[in-house]
C-alpha cells in the first residue's frame, strides 16, 4: 500500500468472492467470484486515484477487510 496499478492479495485462506468499495461505500465490482488460492494479482488501474476497501469472503466465509490507498 499504496496501489498503482495491480494490487497483490496474499493470504492463508482460500479466497470466494473479492469485492473492492469506494470511499462511499459503493461497490465498484466483485472482482473474483470462485474459490482459487493466493496470490492473487487484481488490475486496479482504472480505479480512480483515492481510498477503496477490499472486501475477502474466503472459502470458510471468514470475512477480511482492508483499506488500500490507489495512486
Amino acid at each position: 500500500n499504496p496501489v498503482k496499478d495491480i494490487l497483490t492479495i496474499n493470504t492463508q485462506e482460500l479466497v470466494k468472492k473479492i469485492e473492492i468499495y469506494n470511499i462511499v461505500s459503493q461497490k465498484m465490482g466483485i472482482i473474483q467470484n470462485g474459490v482459487s488460492s493466493t496470490p492473487l494479482q487484481i488490475d486496479v488501474s482504472k480505479y480512480e486515484r483515492g481510498i477503496y476497501f477490499v472486501k475477502i469472503i474466503s472459502k470458510n466465509n471468514k470475512i477480511m477487510n482492508w483499506k488500500i490507498v490507489k495512486e
